[in-house]
């Protein structure tokens, strides 16, 4: 619909747009918006699926790492369930029944600066199950020539699991070990948690694992040293489930 006003004409008639531009009448062709096909919308709520799972996913990590976590672990987290079966929306019967690993996933840095890779040879690496989770743990390197942040003296270790479901995100198991004097390290280890499932929520969605070290001055000291770095953190893995 177009108007009239001064003389000039205002609005849409047919396919053109008249418009009034520094006292000039100006007519533009009406730009119609295409039509999405169906590749194109699945495509997009397949996003915006992943985009809701990962927003959850990644504000308990940055919690689970405090408030340090690198902008960029919300854009892998989003990444990686998008391209997963989690990620996929159509007829039930072709969603995932069991619990499988998100691509990428093991392990995902979270924190900015530290790195896995500055601690161990190799990376801790996640055995999983519905009812416990078994995390290999590598000797720790010698960090005693720089690696640790300065004026430590010893250090801990300590894993979450969390399952977030579309309804809620909560901690599954926790484990944090006894404060490790830093000259003395620690040997290749394994340590198993049993899942506590809340009741009335349904075994599906996204479970994940974190891992991190925390360094300390004294063995009794209350606050960790280099809270800003948060020496370091990581997603160990995560699976996703969808019931048919």
């Amino acid at each position: 619909m177009a108007i009239i006003k001064d003389g000039k004409i205002k609005g849409k008639i047919g396919n053109y747009i008249y418009r009034v531009v520094d006292g000039q009448e100006i007519v533009q062709a009406y730009a119609a918006k295409p039509k999405q096909s169906a590749n194109t919308k699945l495509a997009s709520a397949q996003f915006i699926r992943a985009a809701k799972t990962g927003s959850k996913v990644y504000r308990q990590a940055k919690s689970f790492a405090l408030d340090f976590a690198r902008p960029k672990v919300y854009r892998d987290i989003v990444s990686n369930l998008r391209g997963s079966a989690y990620a996929e929306i159509g007829d039930k019967t072709d969603l995932q029944s069991d619990w499988a690993i998100v691509p990428n996933s093991n392990p995902m840095p979270i924190n900015k600066d530290a790195l896995l890779e500055d601690y161990f040879k190799i990376n801790p690496e996640v055995i999983f199950s519905e009812t416990a989770f078994t995390v290999h743990i590598p000797k720790l390197m010698d960090i005693t020539k720089g690696r640790q942040p300065k004026g430590s003296n010893y250090l801990e270790l300590f894993v979450s699991i969390y399952h977030t479901h579309r309804d809620m995100t909560y901690e599954l198991s926790r484990h944090q070990s006894e404060r490790i004097p830093i000259v003395e390290g620690f040997e290749e280890q394994n340590v198993t948690l049993p899942l506590e499932w809340m009741e009335n929520i349904d075994k599906n969605g996204i479970v994940y694992v974190c891992f991190g070290l925390s360094f300390f001055e004294q063995a009794n000291s209350r606050t960790q040293i280099n809270e800003s770095r948060y020496n370091p953190s990581a997603i160990l893995g995560m699976w996703h489930k969808n019931v048919k």
